[in-house]
C-alpha cells in the first residue's frame, strides 16, 4: 500500500513511516498538509493518507476539506492521528471526510489494524458515501 503521511512533529513522522515500512508499505512523510496536498495533486497514486490535525501551512482539517473537494480523491481513505483532540472534534473530522481516527502515541498494532481495514475497504471499491461517514461518526460518540 502507498501511504502519504502529513505530520509536523519529526519523531512522530519518522516512527509512523518506519512502522508502515516494517509492514511492507511504501510510505512518504511530509511536514504539513500543504506539502501533502501538492504531492497528491501531482501524484495521485497513493492508497491512504495519514494526517495529524495541528500542523503549519495547512492543518489536517484543511487537508481533509481540500481532498474531499476533489472528486478524484473520493475513494482515498484518510486516517487522522492526533494527540490533542476532543470527541466532538473527532466527530467533526469524520463528518468532513476523514474515515478513521487514532490517538497518539501511535500503537503499532492499532495502526496496522486500521491500515489493513482501510486497504480492504478501498480494495472493495467502496467510496466515501455520506451514510458511511455518518455511521463512523456515530461510532465515535
Amino acid at each position: 500500500m502507498n501511504v502519504l503521511i502529513a505530520e509536523d512533529e519529526p519523531i512522530s513522522r519518522k516512527v509512523t513511516r518506519a512502522l508502515l515500512r516494517r509492514h511492507g508499505h511504501f510510505a512518504v512523510a511530509l511536514p504539513d498538509g500543504q506539502s501533502a496536498f501538492e504531492v497528491l495533486v501531482n501524484n495521485p497514486d497513493f492508497d491512504l493518507v495519514i494526517t495529524d490535525v495541528q500542523m503549519p501551512h495547512m492543518t489536517g482539517l484543511e487537508l481533509i476539506q481540500a481532498l474531499r473537494r476533489e472528486t478524484r480523491f473520493d475513494a482515498l481513505p484518510i486516517l487522522v492521528v492526533s494527540g490533542v483532540i476532543s470527541v466532538t472534534q473527532v466527530a467533526g473530522l469524520l463528518e468532513l471526510g476523514a474515515d478513521r481516527f487514532l490517538a497518539k502515541p501511535v500503537d503499532e498494532k492499532l495502526l496496522m489494524r486500521e491500515v489493513a481495514s482501510l486497504e480492504r475497504w478501498r480494495g472493495g471499491g467502496s467510496t466515501h458515501a455520506g451514510s458511511t461517514r455518518a455511521a463512523d461518526s456515530r461510532a465515535v460518540g
